[in-house]
């Protein structure tokens, strides 16, 4: 999953939370959707930043209102390839989803995921060109091995300091040469090193030219407060947080110093239904009439397509600290690739816990609950 930031605000600012609103549109018209999204990126406010992954998605996400996305890796990865964001997706393949993503949206300001910028300094400039040429408004560029793994997928290893640094530089570089896209500077040292060298490396990052920093994994409001109160060149860079289910919310983060997140909870902060136009956002007439929806019978539980249209909801909590390190959602019929995100539910066999639930457990109780290395998880059926 991926991510976006803003500047940071003090403890005594008294909050004001981002809403959808068109006036976005009608200030990005006047300029670039870089020029947009360095616009938000001035206010104090929270940006919430659902994640896109096609023409489609970005275009409903732009239609709900909200004032920025970001091109997720890891959705792309899953939605063009129906696999896990573990280095498979191309730097081709991405490109060609930003420059289709920027045609179907009409201001609508997007960060690209860069990952590692696919290979060494020239490659970075190459890709942080591509993403400009195809109308991004940001490319975000980090310092993990290649392959990389997604944030959410357990171990990773990060790259030397100075070859880290060569990465954001280099992208620098690519902007200050002509490239009209902004540069957020990602680090993944707090997993795979320490909270001090995640620190650290964001400020080096800062230095090197980065517009936005981003910290990927920090566990606590403490970790994220030490993040937004850094000095040096990093103190008045844009912060980015990415949250899962279950982690803080923008109230606390807003009070931590950041004021611009992901969005995976996208439906918290949706507006409510609204009437359907003539016109669908495909651009396909809408069907006159309403049809009542469909209700499943008394048998429908005994089907096992209909037991796999559920969504399962995985939870990984710390037995000792008690603190909750992951919870994401998948659909119950598509099991095989993921325990390749959850290391912890590897050896399980999902697709017979599925089979195996009963009516009463849909919801609320959970259908596993067991030990793994320190971490209690519980599996769902929604």
């Amino acid at each position: 999953m991926s991510s976006l930031a803003t500047r940071p605000i003090g403890l005594n600012t008294r909050p004001r939370y981002a809403t959808a609103s068109p006036k976005l549109h009608t200030r990005a018209c006047a300029s670039s959707r870089t020029d947009a999204l360095r616009v938000l990126l001035e206010g104090p406010n929270i940006l919430k930043a659902p994640c896109c992954f096609d023409g489609l998605s970005a275009r409903l996400i732009e239609e709900a209102g909200f004032e920025v996305s970001f091109m997720s890796g890891f959705c792309v990865s899953a939605a063009r390839l129906a696999s896990p964001d573990a280095g498979l997706i191309s730097y081709a393949e991405m490109l060609d989803t930003g420059r289709l993503i920027h045609e179907s949206t009409t201001t609508l300001p997007i960060i690209g995921d860069g990952d590692t910028g696919y290979g060494n300094a020239m490659n970075v400039k190459r890709t942080v060109r591509g993403y400009a040429a195809a109308g991004l408004a940001g490319i975000l560029i980090e310092d993990q091995e290649w392959p990389k793994r997604c944030g959410h997928m357990g171990v990773r290893q990060v790259v030397p300091r100075h070859e880290a640094v060569a990465r954001v530089r280099a992208a620098a570089d690519a902007r200050d040469e002509g490239a009209d896209i902004l540069i957020l500077a990602r680090t993944d040292a707090r997993q795979a090193v320490s909270l001090e060298e995640a620190l650290w490396r964001a400020a080096a990052f800062a230095d090197a030219g980065a517009d936005i920093l981003f910290i990927d994994a920090l566990t606590s409001v403490d970790d994220m407060t030490a993040f937004t109160s850094a000095g040096g060149s990093a103190a008045t860079k844009p912060k980015m947080a990415n949250m899962l289910e279950g982690g803080q919310g923008p109230f606390s983060a807003e009070h931590a110093g950041v004021n611009q997140r992901d969005v995976v909870e996208a439906d918290a902060i949706l507006p409510g239904p609204q009437p359907f136009p003539k016109q669908d956002s495909a651009g396909r007439r809408s069907s006159s009439g309403s049809r009542p929806p469909v209700q499943p019978d008394s048998t429908s539980w005994q089907d096992p397509a209909f037991r796999r249209c559920r969504v399962l909801r995985f939870k990984v909590t710390d037995s000792r600290t008690q603190s909750v390190k992951l919870e994401t959602t998948f659909p119950a019929g598509f099991l095989d690739n993921i325990p390749a995100f959850i290391p912890a539910i590897a050896g399980i066999d999902l697709d017979k816990l599925v089979k195996s639930a009963r009516p009463d457990q849909l919801g609320g109780q959970s259908i596993a609950d067991f030990t793994n290395d320190g971490d209690r998880v519980q599996i769902f059926l929604q």
